[in-house]
């Protein structure tokens, strides 16, 4: 996630090479990398879906959030129109001492959430 907020492009390289990190230091440019490369591009999808506990129940138009984490890092995460069937919702994240905390903010369509612990 930090080396996605240094690429100049805006989108996500092919790879990135196996140099010792350096906080001073982006990444280092690799010019004949895809850019972007679908599978480094969708790789934040399954960050936030590894984080959150994610899962879409489309045919139930449910959005289920099991047991959901925040790196110490990252005091809160706002998702937008994050669609569910024919329906959408928008959520805050905020980390807190035991796991997260999720807020609907929004709610589209027929969309139900449910947040286990």
């Amino acid at each position: 996630m930090q080396a996605a907020t240094q690429v100049k492009t805006g989108s996500l390289p092919e790879l990135f090479c196996g140099y010792p990190r350096d906080e001073r230091l982006g990444p280092v440019p690799y010019p004949i990398a895809c850019h972007p490369q679908a599978w480094s591009a969708a790789s934040v999808f399954m960050i936030l879906h590894a984080m959150l506990g994610l899962e879409v129940r489309g045919f139930e138009r449910k959005l289920v959030v099991d047991s959901p984490v925040m790196p110490e890092w990252l005091d809160w995460l706002k998702i937008e129109n994050f669609k569910v069937g024919d329906g959408a919702v928008s959520l805050l994240v905020r980390r807190e001492a035991a796991g997260a905390s999720v807020a609907v903010l929004e709610r589209r369509g027929d969309v139900r959430v449910e947040v286990l612990a």
